[in-house]
């Protein structure tokens, strides 16, 4: 909810805006990419890929139809994730970010969840932990 409307904020607004829908929509093509190199080795993905992503904005922006003024390439990379969605290739997952381990490479954190994203990147999630514990 925005409380406060300005030209400045519009503009700051639309780049962050911009800039994670420019994301998805790169991420979006890479998982194309390797669905078809899959699909080239005879394995079939029958459910969408999940694409996590900590932004509702974008959530919402792609959810809406409306096109967004002053913003072409913004509306083809909008376009491309919706398309992706449609043919079910793509499903957008909200993620909270104290769950977003890719944080730790873009924020700065509080030690105690640097800690957890830094030990999921090196040990995998809190599961394959748990199971490396049983089994020694």
């Amino acid at each position: 909810t925005h409380c406060i409307s300005s030209a400045a904020s519009d503009v700051y607004k639309r780049q962050v805006d911009e800039g994670e829908t420019k994301a998805a929509a790169e991420a979006c093509r890479s998982i194309v990419w390797l669905r078809n190199a899959l699909e080239e080795l005879g394995i079939i993905c029958s459910q969408p890929t999940i694409l996590h992503t900590d932004s509702q904005v974008l959530i919402n922006v792609v959810s809406d139809y409306k096109n967004h003024p002053k913003s072409g390439c913004y509306n083809r990379d909008i376009q491309w994730i919706r398309e992706c969605i449609e043919r079910r290739i793509v499903k957008m997952v909200k993620v909270s970010s104290e769950d977003n381990t890719a944080d730790i490479l873009t924020k700065l954190l509080n030690e105690t969840t640097h800690n957890k994203h830094s030990n999921t990147l090196l040990y995998g999630d809190e599961k394959c932990k748990i199971k490396e514990r049983i089994q020694k």
